[in-house]
Parts: structure tokens; C-alpha cells; sequence
């Protein structure tokens, strides 16, 4: 897999994590981590690497709160892919970190919705044309074609991203 794969994966959990927080589309309980509030509140003990704790609080969240709706074992979401890939991005995390500043600009353009939808930060952040929307709700995303990915055990089709 491309480290550039790894950074579209990235930057789209940043989108998602923020839109779904409680300021936003209220998918899971967190209060702007990813934005402003979240800033303030763990920049002045984690100077260097607060955006990327905000991050992993917002992605720990989200994975849980996607758990409990979709427990269906045959199901990848955003944050269960196939082990390869989240091994990958865990990998790839501490290399961020250590290229913090060039990540800064990307945490400052999600840090405020102001009344922006989750297809309005997708083309902020460059990633139009690599998502499509979709799902039951019209309020789901379509991923898969950004990576290569085997069969989820009990699966008998293509998972679906979501």
C-alpha cells in the first residue's frame, strides 16, 4: 500500500471524526475534540503532538460509538478495516507525529464546521472524487475503491465501507 493511501485514510477519519462529533452530525459523545475546544484544552500540556491526541480520542470514540450500530462482524467501517491496513496506519501514525507541523494546516481546516456537511470538509481537505456518498440514509460513504482488501471472515460478498 502507498503511504499516500495511508494519508487519504488519514485525513478522511479527521473529516468523519469531526463532522460526527457533537457540534456537528452528533454521531458519538464527544464535544469538539477535533476542533477549537479540543485544541485549547490538550495544546498546553501536549504542545508538539496535541492534534494527534485529539485524534486518537475522536478515532477511539468513533470506532466504539460504529461498533455498537454496525456489530455485524462482516461489516468494515471506517474504523475497522482489515488488519494490514490498520497495522499499516498504526505504522504510519508515528511517522506523523514526527512531521507534525506539516499535519498542522490539515487539524486547523477541520477544527471549524460552521454549518459545513461532511461533503463540504471532504473537498476543504482535497478528497473529492475519492469518496462517494451513499448508504441508506444517503449520509454514508463509499471508500473501498481506495484500497485493496480481503474477504472479512463470514463474508460471502465485497465488504461495504461505510
Amino acid at each position: 500500500m502507498k503511504n499516500i493511501q495511508l494519508e487519504i485514510l488519514f485525513k478522511l477519519r479527521l473529516c468523519v471524526a469531526r463532522f460526527g462529533e457533537m457540534d456537528g452530525a452528533r454521531w458519538w459523545n464527544t464535544q469538539a475534540v477535533l476542533g477549537r475546544y479540543g485544541t485549547l484544552a490538550l495544546s498546553r500540556g501536549l504542545p508538539k503532538t496535541h492534534y494527534f491526541a485529539q485524534a486518537r480520542i475522536a478515532f477511539t470514540v468513533a470506532a466504539q460509538r460504529c461498533k455498537e450500530i454496525y456489530p455485524r462482524p462482516s461489516v468494515y467501517t471506517l474504523w475497522d478495516l482489515p488488519p494490514e491496513i490498520e497495522d499499516r496506519f498504526n505504522q504510519k501514525w508515528h511517522d506523523w507525529i514526527n512531521e507534525a507541523d506539516l499535519w498542522g494546516p490539515v487539524f486547523k481546516t477541520i477544527e471549524d464546521l460552521s454549518g459545513l456537511e461532511l461533503p463540504d470538509l471532504i473537498l476543504k481537505l482535497d478528497l473529492a472524487g475519492l469518496v462517494q456518498s451513499g448508504g441508506r440514509s444517503g449520509r454514508g460513504l463509499f471508500c473501498g475503491y481506495l484500497f485493496s482488501y480481503p474477504e472479512k471472515p463470514g463474508n460471502s460478498r465485497k465488504p461495504d465501507f461505510r
